[in-house]
């Protein structure tokens, strides 16, 4: 599930970047851009053809594009020309150092890659590359989250649950509500793009996008945060009905507006 509309302007967040696999990408647009077509070029050659030795490699093409990118986007507003002369400085200059050193993680806090596709005997796989080149694997929960969003995406993932033997359509009502939660988060954008992927590279995929998609957030929002007849239950197994009620009798007596003759009698 992918946005195409963030806070830094309209962009298409996802790139297919070998067959039966895909990139989706959090950051700024020039960044995705560039790192895109990086992953594109990289695996144009032969690969390993092992899931977690293409993984690796994986990291490997992000590592070499994610210090172009912070050469380009951190160190030439510090007049560094390299990013070997931007590790040079921690023995040389260690406070001008680590003044860039702070820049550098801000900026690797918004790149973001999640990579998914199918191994050769069609097994799905996930995983995300994040930071200097952190590397997390994904099968075992069958869902990663990337970008700004990512902490309320996961919180609704696990609070759904999202369970990946489950049918198909309510593994995708999980990431539906997950990307309908993160949009609170700032710079997670309204819109949406929802692919259904498919080993078979010749087989059209499904998706889904506005304005259908906008329905179903509809629904989502009409869901009740409080389940029908948990407060009485809760009142009740407690047993303080009779005190809820006094209470809600008392602030009622203590925001009754007087009435006029009331008013009129204190007036005078």
């Amino acid at each position: 599930m992918g946005g195409i509309h963030s806070s830094d302007g309209t962009a298409w967040k996802m790139k297919t970047v070998r067959k039966n696999w895909w990139a989706l990408l959090s950051g700024k647009t020039s960044d995705l851009t560039a790192m895109g077509y990086a992953f594109e070029e990289g695996l144009k050659d032969a690969v390993p053809e092992i899931f977690i030795d293409f993984a690796r490699y994986c990291v490997g093409i992000y590592k070499v594009e994610r210090r172009k990118l912070v050469e380009t986007e951190v160190l030439s507003d510090y007049d560094v020309n390299s990013y070997e002369e931007y590790l040079s400085l921690k023995a040389s200059d260690r406070d001008f150092y680590d003044a860039i050193e702070a820049k550098v993680k801000d900026f690797d806090q918004g790149l973001n890659v999640l990579m998914c596709g199918f191994e050769r005997d069609s097994i799905p796989h996930i995983f995300v590359i994040s930071g200097p080149g952190n590397l997390a694997f994904c099968d075992a929960q069958g869902y990663g989250v990337i970008g700004t969003g990512a902490w309320a995406a996961q919180f609704s993932l696990d609070r759904q649950p999202y369970d990946k033997w489950k049918r198909l359509g309510e593994c995708i009502f999980a990431v539906l509500a997950a990307k309908f939660t993160a949009e609170a988060a700032e710079g997670v954008g309204p819109d949406s793009v929802l692919f259904v992927l498919d080993p078979e590279w010749n087989k059209l995929q499904a998706l889904l996008k506005e304005p259908a998609l906008a329905g179903y957030k509809e629904k989502w929002k009409a869901l009740p945060r409080i389940p029908d007849g948990i407060v009485d239950d809760l009142e009740n197994s407690l047993n303080i009905h009779d005190m809820v009620t006094r209470m809600r009798s008392s602030h009622a007596e203590a925001y009754t507006m007087p009435s006029d003759s009331e008013t009129s009698e204190d007036q005078q």
